[in-house]
Protein backbone atom coordinates (compact mmCIF):
# COMPACT_ATOMS: atom_id res chain seq x y z
CA UNK A 1 0.00 0.00 0.00
CA UNK A 2 1.23 3.52 -0.65
CA UNK A 3 -1.55 5.45 0.04
CA UNK A 4 -2.76 5.16 4.02
CA UNK A 5 -5.00 8.07 4.57
CA UNK A 6 -9.08 7.41 5.20
CA UNK A 7 -8.30 3.50 3.88
CA UNK A 8 -9.02 1.02 6.57
CA UNK A 9 -6.86 -1.50 7.80
CA UNK A 10 -8.14 -4.67 10.80
CA UNK A 11 -5.54 -6.20 13.13
CA UNK A 12 -6.45 -9.61 14.68
CA UNK A 13 -4.77 -10.16 18.15
CA UNK A 14 -4.07 -6.15 18.46
CA UNK A 15 -4.23 -5.83 22.50
CA UNK A 16 -0.80 -5.84 22.54
CA UNK A 17 2.55 -6.39 21.01
CA UNK A 18 3.08 -6.18 17.34
CA UNK A 19 -0.21 -5.95 16.73
CA UNK A 20 -1.47 -2.75 19.28
CA UNK A 21 2.24 -1.54 17.25
CA UNK A 22 0.65 -2.18 13.97
CA UNK A 23 -2.90 -1.03 14.89
CA UNK A 24 -0.61 2.14 16.20
CA UNK A 25 1.27 2.89 13.01
CA UNK A 26 -1.87 2.33 10.89
CA UNK A 27 -3.37 5.18 13.06
CA UNK A 28 -1.07 7.57 12.82
CA UNK A 29 -0.87 7.59 9.03
CA UNK A 30 -4.26 8.34 9.35
CA UNK A 31 -6.51 4.98 8.58
CA UNK A 32 -9.61 4.16 10.27
CA UNK A 33 -8.28 0.82 12.57
CA UNK A 34 -10.35 -1.82 13.41
CA UNK A 35 -8.08 -3.56 16.04
CA UNK A 36 -9.51 -6.90 17.99
CA UNK A 37 -8.44 -9.21 20.56
CA UNK A 38 -10.03 -12.36 22.47
CA UNK A 39 -9.80 -11.12 25.99
CA UNK A 40 -12.88 -8.92 26.63
CA UNK A 41 -11.65 -5.36 27.74
CA UNK A 42 -8.30 -5.89 26.07
CA UNK A 43 -9.74 -4.41 22.58
CA UNK A 44 -11.34 -1.46 24.12
CA UNK A 45 -8.66 -0.33 26.41
CA UNK A 46 -6.09 -0.55 24.00
CA UNK A 47 -8.66 1.32 21.21
CA UNK A 48 -9.08 3.99 23.76
CA UNK A 49 -5.48 4.46 24.41
CA UNK A 50 -4.88 5.00 20.68
CA UNK A 51 -8.01 7.29 20.59
CA UNK A 52 -6.09 9.63 22.74
CA UNK A 53 -3.48 9.93 21.17
CA UNK A 54 -5.98 11.04 17.97
CA UNK A 55 -6.10 8.07 15.82
CA UNK A 56 -9.58 6.71 14.73
CA UNK A 57 -9.70 3.57 16.22
CA UNK A 58 -12.28 0.40 17.62
CA UNK A 59 -11.75 -2.04 19.33
CA UNK A 60 -14.12 -5.08 19.10
CA UNK A 61 -13.83 -8.59 20.82
CA UNK A 62 -13.06 -11.43 18.36
CA UNK A 63 -12.02 -15.26 18.88
CA UNK A 64 -10.56 -15.74 15.31
CA UNK A 65 -10.54 -19.71 16.01
CA UNK A 66 -14.63 -19.00 15.41
CA UNK A 67 -15.04 -18.40 11.59
CA UNK A 68 -18.74 -16.61 12.68
CA UNK A 69 -17.40 -14.07 14.59
CA UNK A 70 -14.72 -13.69 12.06
CA UNK A 71 -17.47 -13.18 9.49
CA UNK A 72 -19.17 -11.08 11.46
CA UNK A 73 -15.98 -8.59 12.42
CA UNK A 74 -15.38 -8.71 8.52
CA UNK A 75 -19.57 -7.63 8.11
CA UNK A 76 -19.14 -4.91 10.87
CA UNK A 77 -16.15 -2.93 9.35
CA UNK A 78 -17.43 -2.77 6.15
CA UNK A 79 -20.88 -1.72 7.54
CA UNK A 80 -19.29 0.70 9.60
CA UNK A 81 -16.80 2.19 7.15
CA UNK A 82 -17.94 1.20 3.74
CA UNK A 83 -14.80 -0.40 2.58
CA UNK A 84 -11.81 -2.44 3.71
CA UNK A 85 -7.96 -2.35 2.78
CA UNK A 86 -6.08 -3.91 4.75
CA UNK A 87 -6.29 -7.24 6.93
CA UNK A 88 -3.40 -8.41 8.93
CA UNK A 89 -4.03 -11.88 10.81
CA UNK A 90 -1.45 -11.35 13.81
CA UNK A 91 -3.61 -13.49 16.56
CA UNK A 92 -1.52 -16.22 17.64
CA UNK A 93 -0.76 -17.89 20.90
CA UNK A 94 1.64 -20.63 22.25
CA UNK A 95 1.68 -23.71 23.73
CA UNK A 96 4.92 -25.85 25.31
CA UNK A 97 5.65 -29.19 25.21
CA UNK A 98 7.34 -31.59 23.14
CA UNK A 99 5.19 -33.18 19.51
CA UNK A 100 4.30 -36.77 21.57
CA UNK A 101 4.14 -35.33 25.02
CA UNK A 102 1.33 -32.24 24.85
CA UNK A 103 -2.09 -32.84 24.78
CA UNK A 104 -4.07 -33.07 22.04
CA UNK A 105 -6.67 -30.52 23.34
CA UNK A 106 -3.50 -28.19 23.46
CA UNK A 107 -2.64 -29.15 20.19
CA UNK A 108 -6.25 -28.22 18.89
CA UNK A 109 -6.55 -25.56 20.86
CA UNK A 110 -3.11 -23.85 19.16
CA UNK A 111 -3.74 -24.43 15.36
CA UNK A 112 -7.45 -23.40 16.12
CA UNK A 113 -6.13 -19.93 16.66
CA UNK A 114 -2.66 -19.48 14.94
CA UNK A 115 -3.86 -21.91 11.46
CA UNK A 116 -7.16 -21.42 11.30
CA UNK A 117 -7.42 -18.02 12.55
CA UNK A 118 -5.98 -17.25 9.50
CA UNK A 119 -7.53 -18.93 7.13
CA UNK A 120 -10.68 -17.24 8.74
CA UNK A 121 -9.51 -14.29 8.36
CA UNK A 122 -8.62 -14.97 4.54
CA UNK A 123 -11.90 -16.39 3.85
CA UNK A 124 -13.69 -13.52 5.15
CA UNK A 125 -12.11 -10.61 4.28
CA UNK A 126 -10.57 -11.34 0.94
CA UNK A 127 -13.54 -11.48 -1.02
CA UNK A 128 -14.42 -7.59 0.37
CA UNK A 129 -10.50 -6.83 -0.55
CA UNK A 130 -10.97 -8.01 -4.19
CA UNK A 131 -14.21 -5.97 -4.08
CA UNK A 132 -12.74 -2.71 -3.34
CA UNK A 133 -11.54 -0.97 -6.51
CA UNK A 134 -8.59 0.43 -4.98
CA UNK A 135 -7.06 -3.22 -4.08
CA UNK A 136 -6.52 -4.59 -1.19
CA UNK A 137 -3.44 -6.57 1.16
CA UNK A 138 -2.97 -9.16 3.52
CA UNK A 139 -0.35 -9.38 6.16
CA UNK A 140 0.37 -12.81 7.69
CA UNK A 141 1.65 -12.57 10.56
CA UNK A 142 3.93 -15.84 11.39
CA UNK A 143 6.99 -16.44 13.16
CA UNK A 144 10.35 -18.08 12.79
CA UNK A 145 8.92 -20.79 13.52
CA UNK A 146 8.28 -21.46 10.34
CA UNK A 147 12.16 -22.19 8.85
CA UNK A 148 13.69 -22.66 12.32
CA UNK A 149 11.07 -24.90 14.46
CA UNK A 150 11.55 -24.94 18.30
CA UNK A 151 10.94 -28.66 19.68
CA UNK A 152 10.12 -27.03 22.90
CA UNK A 153 7.03 -25.74 21.13
CA UNK A 154 5.72 -28.20 19.29
CA UNK A 155 1.87 -26.73 18.02
CA UNK A 156 3.62 -23.50 17.41
CA UNK A 157 5.49 -24.74 14.47
CA UNK A 158 3.53 -26.27 11.86
CA UNK A 159 0.78 -23.79 11.87
CA UNK A 160 3.32 -20.86 10.67
CA UNK A 161 4.98 -23.17 8.53
CA UNK A 162 1.31 -23.44 6.99
CA UNK A 163 1.08 -19.88 6.93
CA UNK A 164 4.03 -19.14 5.14
CA UNK A 165 4.35 -21.86 2.71
CA UNK A 166 0.56 -21.63 2.20
CA UNK A 167 -1.31 -18.26 2.42
CA UNK A 168 1.60 -16.23 1.05
CA UNK A 169 2.24 -18.11 -1.89
CA UNK A 170 2.51 -15.77 -4.92
CA UNK A 171 0.40 -17.89 -7.21
CA UNK A 172 -2.78 -16.42 -4.92
CA UNK A 173 -3.34 -13.39 -6.33
CA UNK A 174 -3.04 -15.81 -9.84
CA UNK A 175 -5.65 -17.89 -8.41
CA UNK A 176 -8.49 -15.56 -7.51
CA UNK A 177 -7.80 -13.76 -11.68
CA UNK A 178 -6.03 -10.68 -9.76
CA UNK A 179 -3.58 -8.76 -9.50
CA UNK A 180 -4.81 -6.45 -7.26
CA UNK A 181 -4.36 -8.33 -3.79
CA UNK A 182 -1.17 -7.98 -2.27
CA UNK A 183 0.46 -10.69 0.59
CA UNK A 184 2.73 -10.55 2.67
CA UNK A 185 4.03 -12.70 5.96
CA UNK A 186 5.49 -10.77 8.88
CA UNK A 187 8.02 -12.73 10.65
CA UNK A 188 7.71 -11.84 14.43
CA UNK A 189 11.04 -11.55 15.17
CA UNK A 190 11.52 -9.17 11.85
CA UNK A 191 15.19 -8.56 10.91
CA UNK A 192 15.85 -8.48 14.61
CA UNK A 193 19.78 -9.52 14.73
CA UNK A 194 19.59 -10.84 11.45
CA UNK A 195 17.12 -13.29 11.77
CA UNK A 196 14.74 -12.50 9.20
CA UNK A 197 16.18 -15.31 6.25
CA UNK A 198 14.49 -17.27 4.03
CA UNK A 199 15.03 -20.88 4.93
CA UNK A 200 17.95 -21.03 2.31
CA UNK A 201 19.81 -18.44 4.34
CA UNK A 202 19.04 -19.80 7.51
CA UNK A 203 20.20 -23.79 6.65
CA UNK A 204 22.67 -22.18 4.70
CA UNK A 205 24.33 -19.89 8.10
CA UNK A 206 23.54 -23.35 10.14
CA UNK A 207 25.43 -25.01 8.09
CA UNK A 208 28.41 -22.38 8.49
CA UNK A 209 28.44 -21.70 11.93
CA UNK A 210 28.85 -25.80 12.30
CA UNK A 211 31.65 -25.81 10.31
CA UNK A 212 33.74 -23.03 11.73
CA UNK A 213 32.90 -24.83 15.29
CA UNK A 214 33.90 -28.01 14.08
CA UNK A 215 37.28 -26.96 12.58
CA UNK A 216 37.82 -24.86 15.48
CA UNK A 217 37.25 -27.62 18.22
CA UNK A 218 38.90 -29.49 15.98
CA UNK A 219 41.67 -27.47 14.68
CA UNK A 220 41.18 -29.02 11.79
CA UNK A 221 42.16 -27.32 7.99
CA UNK A 222 39.72 -27.09 5.39
CA UNK A 223 41.61 -30.06 3.55
CA UNK A 224 41.30 -32.43 6.86
CA UNK A 225 37.56 -31.39 7.00
CA UNK A 226 36.92 -32.16 3.10
CA UNK A 227 38.78 -35.82 4.29
CA UNK A 228 36.66 -36.45 6.89
CA UNK A 229 33.02 -35.57 5.25
CA UNK A 230 33.45 -36.26 1.94
CA UNK A 231 32.73 -32.68 1.13
CA UNK A 232 34.89 -31.21 -1.30
CA UNK A 233 37.39 -28.31 0.24
CA UNK A 234 35.76 -25.51 -2.49
CA UNK A 235 32.14 -25.90 -1.12
CA UNK A 236 33.48 -25.79 2.61
CA UNK A 237 34.92 -22.60 1.99
CA UNK A 238 31.92 -21.19 0.07
CA UNK A 239 29.63 -22.17 2.53
CA UNK A 240 32.32 -21.06 5.59
CA UNK A 241 32.67 -17.79 4.10
CA UNK A 242 28.89 -17.14 3.70
CA UNK A 243 29.31 -16.74 0.04
CA UNK A 244 26.34 -17.45 -2.23
CA UNK A 245 23.94 -20.39 -1.07
CA UNK A 246 24.03 -23.75 -2.80
CA UNK A 247 20.27 -24.73 -3.75
CA UNK A 248 18.21 -25.20 -0.79
CA UNK A 249 18.36 -29.64 -1.91
CA UNK A 250 22.20 -29.39 -1.98
CA UNK A 251 22.30 -27.62 1.75
CA UNK A 252 19.91 -30.62 3.10
CA UNK A 253 22.36 -33.15 1.51
CA UNK A 254 25.26 -30.98 3.07
CA UNK A 255 23.65 -30.93 6.78
CA UNK A 256 22.72 -34.66 6.36
CA UNK A 257 26.22 -35.25 5.48
CA UNK A 258 27.97 -33.33 8.54
CA UNK A 259 25.47 -34.78 10.50
CA UNK A 260 26.66 -38.30 10.26
CA UNK A 261 30.03 -37.25 11.09
CA UNK A 262 29.65 -34.83 14.62
CA UNK A 263 29.92 -37.73 16.49
CA UNK A 264 32.96 -39.33 14.47
CA UNK A 265 34.73 -35.44 14.95
CA UNK A 266 33.54 -34.48 18.03
CA UNK A 267 34.16 -37.84 20.13
CA UNK A 268 37.14 -39.93 20.03
CA UNK A 269 40.47 -38.21 18.88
Amino acid sequence: MNEFEARVGVVTGAGRGIGLAMAEAMGRRGMHVVLSDLEPAQPERAAKALRAEGSDVVGMVCDVSDPTQVEDLATWTVERFGRVDLLCNNAGIVAGGRTWDISLDNWRRVLSVNLWGAIHGVRSFVPLLMANPDGGHVVNVASMAAVNPWPAIAPYNPDFVDIAARLQAPSAAHWMGTDALGRDVLSRVMKKKGLARTPEEQLHKIIGDTIRTMRKEKELTLKQMSRRTGLSISLLSQIERAESSPSISSLYKIAIALDSKIQDLFGNN
